[in-house]
């Protein structure tokens, strides 16, 4: 393997045999899933014995169950140690860019996390990029848009990733236009379609402006490119806290690459004001780096109850006069 072959050109120190693996699995994935996972990992030369499997909002509880309060940014004045003190209920939101899992977990006395409630939904930033793709199909059109996806893919991927870096940097208190550099060639495209230049249709909006080949952006269109998946989320989430199991639950805890956006975690700060809201320094690396304290601790979490059970034997009650009396057990 990659890993393998760098480690052994760099040291001779580390031997393949010492090094475990672990592969993080989103919480709600089936036991078949998991199997395939397994499976493929040992097709890739890990073995079973060097290999571990570690639920997504575990890790990150890991992780951010260790942290020192100084690196983190809570809402509230409450110490973050304590919030993860024995008998804590806590509220995990993994919001990633494609899917967001919300996973309750409850601090036993003896240290370990007990898994209480999960849900998954497609709420991530996904939804962000896709309001973005509506605001750039209302200016260009659905056949120049497809023309510049299809015959200039490397334009196109251009685009989606200075809108990522722009994405993260906007702020609820934002009042400067955001800037994006529009590819040269989904303007030509837009006037072959059209037969005017995409300027001179979109001088008439107040809300954007053109700069040579950058176009200006009012921010509160850009703020808007989040509400979908904020409410939806928020929405999912006020729907947990009834749930009786939750109900007691006041802390929230933000994780994954879409908490790492400014946008999202003012939308959870004020939608719950009287909870307390735990952000690690790093959102997005949480699941990565509580999966390496995991290898080294597995049993930090509390073991869980097999979905199913399988008898290998069963025995039946004995009825006097009709079963041979040499079969009969007595329980002790």
């Amino acid at each position: 393997m990659h890993l393998e072959e760098h480690i052994s050109s760099k040291t001779d120190g580390i031997k393949p045999q010492e090094i475990d693996w672990v592969l993080t699995v989103p919480a709600i994935w089936s036991d078949t899933a998991k199997q395939f996972m397994r499976e493929a990992a040992n097709n890739g030369g890990i073995p079973n014995s060097r290999l571990i499997l570690a639920l997504e909002p575990e890790a990150a509880s890991i992780y951010c169950k260790n942290l020192l309060v100084d690196r983190t940014i809570s809402s509230g004045g409450r110490s973050t140690l304590a919030a993860f003190a024995a008998g804590t209920k806590y509220l995990i939101l993994d919001a990633g860019d494609g899917t967001t899992d919300i996973t309750v977990q409850e601090i036993k006395p003896d240290g370990y996390i007990k898994q209480i409630f999960i849900v998954r939904g497609d709420w991530g930033g996904v939804k962000v990029d896709q309001a973005f793709d509506e605001f750039m199909l209302d200016i260009v059109g659905m056949e120049t848009m497809d023309k510049f996806r299809n015959e200039n893919k490397a334009e196109y991927l251009s685009l989606c990733r200075e809108f990522e870096v722009k994405r993260r940097g906007i702020r609820p208190d934002s009042t400067a236009k955001i800037t994006l550099r529009i590819p040269l060639v989904l303007s030509e495209q837009f006037h072959g379609v059209k037969g005017v230049s995409l300027k001179d249709s979109t001088k008439s909006s107040k809300s954007m402006e053109w700069v040579g080949d950058k176009l200006r952006i009012d921010p509160d269109i850009f703020k808007d490119f989040f509400s979908k998946s904020c409410r939806q989320i928020t929405h999912h989430l006020n729907s947990i806290f009834q749930e009786p199991a939750v109900v007691d639950t006041d802390i929230i805890l933000m994780v994954g690459d879409f908490s790492e956006t400014k946008m999202l975690q003012a939308a959870i700060k004020s939608a719950y004001h009287k909870k307390l809201v735990i952000i690690p320094e790093e959102p997005g690396l949480a699941v990565l780096k509580g999966a390496v304290q995991f290898g080294f601790n597995p049993k930090i979490i509390n073991p869980r109850i097999s979905r199913f059970t399988y008898g290998i034997s069963t025995i039946k009650r004995s009825l006097p006069h009709i079963d041979p009396e040499n079969n009969k057990k007595t329980g002790q």
